[in-house]
């Protein structure tokens, strides 16, 4: 339905969109025993808004940023939890708070990035496991009734993968692209984002989100490997 507006490889078709200043917050953890201190977590928060305003906003990647960037609507959590279930438990409760306020007109938050930068997860260094974590997620926002429907397309929310080692098809093969810079970030990250807003976006004839996926290619494609690992820093 919206994939053709995807420039990163979704779970469900997105664009990333709505990037705001943010305030630092860490979720509890499912085992506590393996959780990440405070002062790591506040440091993958602090890549993660590095990332977000220096290259999401600043750099372009999405052109719907900067208006909404001041709004402060994005919400960033870092998930301490060293378990996919730690993660998953996150994930569903930034989840609901979210869908909650997709019938608000004046929502707190419009979006939520999920983090996960605990180095034990099975996805840590993979991002075709992180992948398949999202297909689990997924079903889980289903049961909670969190999905599209054909009845009702522009409801619910999407999530799209975010990660270090990202590319933008998980069948490719041999070396990294420059065009593989648009699904990277610091560190493992769940962007949630609410149908509402994707169909307000294409419903704007001026927006042209269709247009981003190949703007965004041939730019990074111009810069080449080496600058868009500087801008990265990944």
């Amino acid at each position: 339905m919206l994939r053709r507006f995807s420039s990163s490889y979704p779970v469900r078709g997105a664009i990333p969109r709505l990037f705001h200043r943010s305030r630092f917050s860490v979720s509890a953890s499912s085992d506590p025993e393996y959780a990440l201190t405070p002062d790591v977590a506040q440091d993958a928060h602090n890549h993660t808004v590095r990332w977000v305003d220096e290259v999401i906003v600043n750099r372009g990647v999405c052109p719907f940023a900067s208006r909404p960037r001041k709004a402060d609507g994005i919400k960033i959590v870092v998930a301490s939890a060293g378990s996919q279930e730690g993660v998953l438990n996150v994930i569903k409760e930034e989840a609901l708070l979210l869908g909650c306020e997709q019938s608000d007109s004046n929502p707190r938050y419009v979006t939520t990035l999920v983090v996960a930068p605990h180095p034990s997860l099975p996805f840590a260094r993979d991002f075709h496991a992180q992948v398949l974590f999202s297909w689990d997620i997924l079903a889980e926002l289903h049961d909670l009734n969190l999905t599209p429907t054909d009845e009702s397309p522009d409801r619910g929310l999407q999530l799209v993968n975010f990660h270090p080692l990202g590319v933008k098809s998980v069948y490719t093969e041999g070396g990294v692209s420059p065009q593989d810079y648009v699904v990277k970030s610091p560190f493992p990250t769940f962007h949630l984002l609410r149908e509402a807003d994707l169909f307000e976006v294409a419903r704007n004839p001026q927006a042209k989100p269709e247009l981003v996926p190949v703007r965004n290619a041939n730019m990074l494609t111009s810069w080449g490997i080496e600058k868009c690992k500087e801008v990265w820093g990944v």
